[in-house]
Formats: C-alpha cells, sequence, structure tokens
C-alpha cells in the first residue's frame, strides 16, 4: 500500500449496510467520550438495552466492531456493529475512570482475561 488506508472503516455487504449509519455517532462518542443507550442484538437473538461508553473501533474483515465499557455488566464488551439496533446520544459524559480505558481492556487481553 501505498501509505494511505483511507477510511479503514469501509464495508461491502449487508454488516456494511446495517453498521454505517451508526458510525458518525461512534466516532463522535469515542472522541467526546459520551454515554450512549443502546439497543444490540446477541448472537443468540436475544434483544438487550444497555448504557455504554465506547472506547475504539475495530475491524476483522467484514465485521466491524466496537470496543466498549458496558454499565450494565460493569465489564468491557466488543460489539459488533452491525448488531447494534439502536443508538441514542445521552449527552452524558463517561466517568474518568482509569480501570474502564482502552489501555485498561488492552492490559486485560494481555493478560488473556
Amino acid at each position: 500500500p501505498d501509505g494511505d488506508v483511507g477510511d479503514l472503516f469501509a464495508f461491502t455487504g449487508q454488516e456494511a449496510e446495517r453498521a454505517v449509519p451508526h458510525m458518525p455517532i461512534l466516532r463522535r462518542a469515542i472522541r467526546e467520550a459520551e454515554r450512549l443507550t443502546i439497543t444490540y442484538i446477541e448472537a443468540s437473538g436475544h434483544e438487550t438495552h444497555s448504557d455504554i461508553c465506547p472506547l475504539a473501533l475495530e475491524r476483522a474483515g467484514r465485521i466491524s466492531t466496537v470496543i466498549v465499557w458496558c454499565e450494565a455488566r460493569a465489564a468491557f464488551r466488543t460489539l459488533r456493529i452491525d448488531r447494534l439496533m439502536a443508538l441514542t446520544e445521552t449527552g452524558e459524559t463517561c466517568p474518568d475512570d482509569p480501570t474502564r480505558s482502552l489501555a485498561a481492556f488492552r492490559a486485560q487481553q494481555d493478560d488473556g482475561v
């Protein structure tokens, strides 16, 4: 590649169609550390509702995910963006807590937790 990565979150397929509308809200929430309320469809098909603090966007093949701190589970989660059915901006700031940060998530991954 020529060093220009372009939009790392460009999609193709059905996953793209479902995910793309959420990207601007997720990017803004990550940048501004804003809590979001979401409706999410689990792999089982069960619908859940949670408040999250989004930390980072990732992509594996055609599937894009968002790393979040989930208030309901009091834990980090990696959510498929194409399974997000609704996002609501709360206007609330995520707590500035180092145990809920992207660095803490990465350290947890490195520890194999």
